[in-house]
């Protein structure tokens, strides 16, 4: 993808098929390019992935691989965590978060297990079509 704007030209980047094996289910990922209506495109990898069921659970051995492209060919085995749940900000409220920048953000949870790190995050951007879209994720 190229940024037309500048002078900066952005490549997309391939790990090739991307397999998790070890759930109820294998999943294979295969990189899709999708084209923006400005030009642009991206590498897409949610094609065989089918978020109303869920063929991973806690405790699942995993084996995660790739079989290369730009990015080199690689495998990793992985215990799947226990789930979180969080519990501050209230994930229940329909009201936007208003975040102060110039505080600290409290962020609760329960479960994930004793060990590991857990990530958070807030974005917000514009789909096209569509009314603006914000998610928080804590994974």
């Amino acid at each position: 993808m190229s940024d037309t704007s500048s002078s900066v030209v952005v490549t997309d980047v391939s790990a090739g098929t991307i397999t998790i094996a070890g759930g109820q289910t294998p999943i294979v990922l295969t990189p899709q390019v999708q084209t923006l209506p400005d030009g642009g495109s991206f590498l897409d990898y949610s094609g065989g992935l089918n978020l109303g069921a869920s063929p991973i659970s806690p405790g699942d051995a995993l084996t995660i691989t790739s079989s290369g492209a730009t990015v080199p060919a690689f495998s990793i085995d992985i215990t799947v965590p226990e789930a979180i749940s969080i519990t501050h900000p209230d994930p229940s409220s329909v009201t936007p978060l208003a975040v102060d920048r110039s505080m600290d953000l409290p962020i609760a949870w329960t479960g994930g297990g004793s060990t590991g790190s857990v990530t958070s995050g807030i974005e917000t951007f514009e789909l096209v079509r569509a009314s603006p879209w914000r998610y928080f994720v804590c994974a």
